[in-house]
């Protein structure tokens, strides 16, 4: 009978002699999308190019490139190499961005992510070394969730790399200390497959931080939701657009695509609000008409675009909601994500900011920086 044990039998020796390795893992952004709107003739030169350029990378720094995953590779770099395995990515990312600046690629952007720890190292098919295990999860993990441009290390990747030798061309140009290539605060993400957050620092190898993709975003804000709609009174919002204003009296309406017109005038225009723009979306409260042959009400009417100011009422990890009112008393929360800065805020602070479509629908806020008229990063 043949045997079919062989890789049970190959991990389990694996799993005693486990040894420590930084993984990279690098995902190259919308390479889907890429495809589909593009011929093979496109798309493919990207692809070896983008290829290329992480081989040259984790070469250079003195890693082993594992195996290619159709849009990412995998990376091993020894135990003590952490800080070459922080300049490889860093690498990418530069040659990436010279590359798109030259016009020698299109549009081609990738995030990556750094762990460190013990793997299962075994040999596949053909003699291949290949890895697995929680460390190299976690780097796919938190490359899937950073943003383009952007690369994650988990702490025993920061803890183990000597920063005095990280460096990038922006932060050479700007004199930037061996600490700040690193984010000051330590950050916590949620990720699948992990059944508590895990902490993790962003290299900051450009003028700024990348932050977040655009679906840890959401996940965030339906997670805010959630944990709102779980601690406070239901509360139902609607979007709609502006028809008609009148600035004087001070008054107008506002269709929605499932109820209808609303009625709204200054009374009803939350967050310190004087007027309404036509054709500008707006979100609101509904609530039932003040008489009876009346439309229904627009309560804490805002607009896209709208600076408002508010209090905080909830904070978490990266995120927020403020609490706005209208003359008449109707409130409404706003979701506001804030990033690393969300430590530095308390629950009824007032905190102005700027509203701005959400990726579900509704608006959400953007935290204006004080005095200084700009969004802030974290935003």
């Amino acid at each position: 009978m043949e045997d079919f044990s062989h890789y049970s039998s190959l991990f389990n020796q694996a799993l005693q002699d486990a040894p420590h390795k930084v993984v990279l893992f690098v995902d190259m952004v919308g390479s889907t999308d890429l495809k589909l709107r593009s011929p093979e003739v496109e798309w493919l030169p990207t692809m070896g190019r983008f290829l290329d350029l992480v081989d040259e990378a984790v070469r250079k720094h003195g890693g082993t490139v594992v195996k290619y995953l159709g849009d990412g590779v995998l990376a091993v770099f020894g135990d003590e190499q952490a800080a070459n395995a922080i300049n490889a990515a860093i690498m990418i990312q530069e040659s990436l961005e010279a590359d798109n600046d030259g016009n020698r690629l299109r549009n081609c952007q990738c995030r990556v992510g750094l762990a460190t720890g013990k793997v299962v190292e075994y040999e596949g098919p053909g003699g291949v070394v290949d890895y697995v295990g929680t460390v190299v999860d976690l780097a796919a993990r938190l490359s899937n969730a950073a943003s383009a441009g952007a690369i994650w290390a988990d702490m025993a990747t920061t803890d183990a790399a000597n920063l005095n030798k990280i460096s990038s061309r922006v932060g050479r140009a700007l004199k930037r200390g061996s600490r700040e290539y690193v984010s000051e605060h330590e950050q916590k993400v949620d990720l699948k497959g992990f059944a508590k957050s895990i902490i993790y620092k962003e290299v900051i190898w450009a003028q700024a931080s990348k932050g977040v993709s655009n679906e840890v975003t959401t996940m965030m804000a339906d997670r805010a939701a959630n944990q709102r709609r779980s601690d406070e009174p239901a509360q139902r919002t609607v979007e709609g657009t502006v028809t008609s204003w009148m600035a004087d009296p001070g008054r107008g309406f506002i269709r929605t695509t499932d109820e209808g017109d609303f009625y709204v005038d200054r009374r009803f225009l939350g967050g310190g609000g004087t007027d309404l723009t036509v054709g500008r979306t707006v979100m609101f409260i509904p609530r039932p008409a003040t008489r009876a042959d009346g439309r229904p009400v627009a309560g804490c009417t805002v607009q896209d675009g709208q600076q408002v100011t508010g209090q905080f009422v909830t904070l978490h990890d990266r995120y927020g909601f403020i609490r706005l009112a209208d003359s008449s008393g109707n409130p409404m929360n706003i979701f506001v994500y804030l990033g690393a800065k969300a430590t530095t805020y308390e629950i009824g602070q007032a905190v102005t900011v700027t509203l701005a479509p959400g990726r579900r629908g509704g608006l959400q806020g953007l935290v204006l920086d004080v005095g200084s008229g700009q969004t802030s990063a974290a935003a």
